[in-house]
């Protein structure tokens, strides 16, 4: 959606966005957010030299169960490091100087790959490629799964919408698919980040104001005791 323009396809994408994540309707991931948020803090116990790569899975596994109804693993799940990887890349890409170098030098575009300077265009097609995997692969696989009755698979944003062009007929399909599979994107790769930002800023203000850490943990203690675990 970021870089779909203003449209009917870009209006459909939002609609499907909303309808999925407006706030009435996503009551009904909150077990799932909070089992994941368990199993967050089970990995950082664990293993907490590594508390980035546990926030990563716990922001896309989020997403990727409310959105595809895939259930990641723990650590070092294949569809997270595909994400971790295309959005690295993309964010690498990104960046002013990137864009004033093409503006100012449009023919690096054109350039062959055995050139010197034509590395823009190579990481460019590496990037390509890696969404055009980011949009498909976790797409087919609430397809297969739709195919193999799965009932769950039925329950995410991408399996409510295509049951809904299995209903209305395959008419939709040219319209609709194009548009799911945008905000599908557009929904995981943004919690990717702004979750898993969110999550870094926050250890870092505990760390750095311990007594305020203190006094949220004893807000917290006043209200559900400290015999279990904060719930929606």
């Amino acid at each position: 959606m970021t870089f779909t323009g203003y449209g009917d396809e870009w209006r459909l994408s939002r609609r499907i966005f909303h309808q999925t994540f407006r706030a009435d309707s996503a009551l009904k991931f909150h077990p799932m957010q909070i089992r994941r948020a368990r199993e967050m803090i089970v990995s950082l116990i664990d293993d907490p030299q590594h508390y980035h790569a546990h926030f990563a899975t716990f922001s896309s596994s989020v997403t990727m169960s409310a959105v595809y109804d895939y259930e990641t693993s723990a650590r070092d799940d294949p569809l997270v490091l595909l994400v971790i990887h295309a959005i690295d890349l993309a964010i690498g890409m990104l960046t002013p100087e990137r864009a004033m170098m093409l503006k100012m030098f449009p023919f690096l575009l054109n350039l062959p790959d055995w050139c010197p300077g034509s590395s823009i265009k190579c990481d460019a097609r590496v990037s390509t490629n890696l969404f055009n995997e980011l949009v498909n692969v976790p797409f087919d696989y609430v397809k297969q799964h739709m195919a193999g009755d799965s009932i769950s698979s039925r329950s995410s944003m991408v399996g409510e919408h295509l049951q809904r062009i299995e209903e209305q007929g395959e008419a939709l399909r040219p319209v609709l698919e194009p548009a799911l599979k945008k905000a599908a994107t557009t929904a995981f790769a943004a919690a990717y980040d702004s979750t898993t930002s969110a999550l870094m800023v926050f250890i870092l203000a505990m760390v750095l104001y311990p007594d305020v850490q203190r006094y949220a943990q004893a807000e917290i203690d006043l209200v559900i005791g400290r015999d279990q675990l904060p719930t929606f």
